[in-house]
């Protein structure tokens, strides 16, 4: 060992020896134990403090997935088709051959969500059927579509009625990934009140 790191060892040690000795005799070693004491108290405070804030973040946390779900991240076994480019092409290709208009697509977690409006008097829950209908003729056989809806007037109150559905198409139950359909059905009803608002605001664009 070089004889830098023998001595620095030594100077440690020697300090070592002199805080014991010190904590050990004389007025000013029992000053140094009731602070050492004292301190520890409060070293000891702060970890149950620590501990209370950690406990009650899990246990807030807890209470928003249960309302919320879990975010999803991209799997890695999602189909080529599911991806957020691939998936925004079929579906305007869907959306164009129903009449409908994509209003918006949110592809910021797993899976992608569609809001689709489709024209003055079509029935919504059929215009969907059509929209769904083209798309698991396609890559998307076999997949389940998660739906919510709402009839909004264009501009929000005075127009015709027109439907609007948001949707995601996801692998069956049992091959899709735990949770998805809690945490859509947050990102639908979340989605629905949106569109509800903006209408409410002038009109959903």
């Amino acid at each position: 060992m070089p004889k830098w790191a023998i001595d620095a060892i030594a100077a440690i040690a020697g300090i070592a020896v002199g805080v014991g000795l010190a904590m050990t005799a004389g007025p000013a070693g029992e000053d140094c134990r009731e602070e050492f004491a004292a301190r520890m108290t409060d070293h000891t405070a702060l970890n149950e403090q620590v501990a209370q804030v950690e406990a009650e973040t899990e246990r807030l946390r807890g209470q928003l997935v249960a309302r919320e779900g879990e975010v999803l991240d991209w799997p890695e076994n999602a189909g080529e088709a599911e991806a957020p480019e691939q998936f925004e092409g079929h579906l305007a290709s869907a959306v164009e051959a129903a009449g409908a208009e994509k209003m918006n697509l949110d592809c910021s977690e797993y899976p992608c969500l569609a809001t689709v409006r489709f024209g003055e008097g079509v029935d919504g829950d059929k215009g969907l059927d059509k929209v769904t209908g083209s798309l698991k003729k396609g890559p998307f056989a076999g997949y389940d579509v998660l739906s919510g809806g709402t009839a909004l007037a264009d501009p929000f109150p005075n127009g015709p009625e027109r439907a609007i559905r948001i949707f995601a198409v996801v692998p069956v139950e049992g091959q899709r990934p735990k949770g998805t359909s809690q945490r859509l059905s947050f990102r639908i009803n979340s989605a629905v009140r949106d569109v509800l608002q903006k209408g409410m605001n002038g009109g959903a664009q």
